[in-house]
């Protein structure tokens, strides 16, 4: 207690991604900047952030001891729970009051103030339950980017998503935050980190061309272009770095 962090104890690594974040900063705060041009970093831009899917990957600096709380929402559920879309918000964080409206805003404000982590759930969940029922597939949980990406073609298809290839991007894109193409490069990374972990299981040497196979990357070269532009790392780097650096505490609780 009381130690200072050392520099690299303040990182965060979070990778490409098709999600949307509600972020409280219960204590403390932190900058970001992406991966590839440290300079940009930017401070928070207030105790309760909205990011939209993000295209390149990020690090986070923590300024000293941090305490955050953080929901993550699949961008086509944000026109259903708030009335808002996904598009609108690739790349950005912003203060949750210029995203999402004053109902949101009252909720976010009662977690933040809230006492404990347990209370702050129980929180949100009365907020989002009866929302999410309301407006809800029929389909059971999703739990891979793959699956997530099935479901939602074959329910834009059944909804009549229109008859043109540039129609039915657009309507994608417009659902999904990203276009299809790059979430399937996003897919994809997120398969090869499964992958990675099923093999790990079984032996310590990785087979990076079975893995570039079982994950749908053309050859072993593809494979490393994608988790570069995803991670910003090549991929023997990014496995070293996941189980051996808590940096990479984000990728651990995802894979």
């Amino acid at each position: 207690m009381g130690a200072a962090l050392e520099p690299h104890d303040q990182l965060n690594f979070y990778p490409a991604h098709p999600l949307c974040t509600l972020t409280w900063f219960i204590e403390g705060s932190a900058i970001r900047a992406p991966m590839a041009a440290p300079k940009m970093a930017r401070p928070m831009p207030g105790r309760v952030v909205f990011g939209g899917p993000h295209t390149r990957p990020w690090v986070f600096t923590n300024l000293g001891p941090v305490h955050v709380f953080q929901v993550m929402l699949m961008p086509d559920a944000l026109p259903a729970l708030a009335r808002r879309s996904a598009e609108d918000f690739v790349d950005r964080l912003v203060a949750l009051e210029d995203a999402l409206d004053a109902d949101w805003c009252a909720m976010a404000d009662a977690v933040l103030h809230a006492q404990s982590d347990e209370e702050r759930q129980q929180i949100l969940e009365e907020f989002l339950e009866p929302r999410w029922r309301a407006s809800r597939s029929q389909n059971g949980p999703l739990v891979r980017y793959r699956d997530w990406l099935q479901e939602l073609g074959v329910r834009l298809a059944d909804s009549g998503m229109g008859k043109g290839v540039r129609q039915r991007a657009r309507r994608f894109k417009a659902h999904a935050g990203l276009p299809l193409r790059q979430l399937r490069h996003l897919s994809r990374a997120e398969m090869a980190l499964f992958e990675v972990r099923k093999a790990a299981e079984t032996s310590p040497e990785l087979n990076w061309a079975d893995i570039a196979q079982q994950s749908g990357f053309s050859d072993q070269a593809h494979l490393c272009r994608e988790i570069g532009r995803f991670s910003g790392f090549s991929p023997a780097a990014l496995r070293h770095r996941i189980v051996n650096d808590e940096a990479f505490w984000v990728y651990r609780l995802w894979s």
